[in-house]
């Protein structure tokens, strides 16, 4: 069921970069973390995660929703038991 959920967000992403709506492409890939991570996938999450971080740092709209993505990307990366969770803190630390 979230296997299909993930193709579907994941078209939808794109059909949204084509139409260059990033903060609706930027919502269908969170849900794609989100389902990722449900699915244990948690490389895929922690990349999609991070990347949408790094594009909000600089927007200070935006800032406190990085920090929330970035925390989900070190829990990510905790639950996966990746070597990177210092690395990921580090970065949180840095938007804060």
């Amino acid at each position: 069921m979230l296997a299909s959920a993930l193709t579907c967000c994941a078209q939808a992403a794109e059909l949204f970069d084509v139409e260059n709506s990033s903060s609706e492409a930027n919502k269908c890939r969170l849900k794609i973390a989100q389902y990722s991570a449900e699915l244990e996938r948690f490389p895929v999450a922690i990349e999609i995660y991070e990347n949408i971080a790094k594009n909000q740092v600089d927007n200070n709209l935006l800032k406190y929703s990085a920090k929330g993505n970035l925390l989900n990307a070190g829990l990510c990366r905790l639950n996966g038991k990746c070597s990177f969770t210092h690395r990921t803190l580090r970065v949180f630390l840095v938007a804060s």
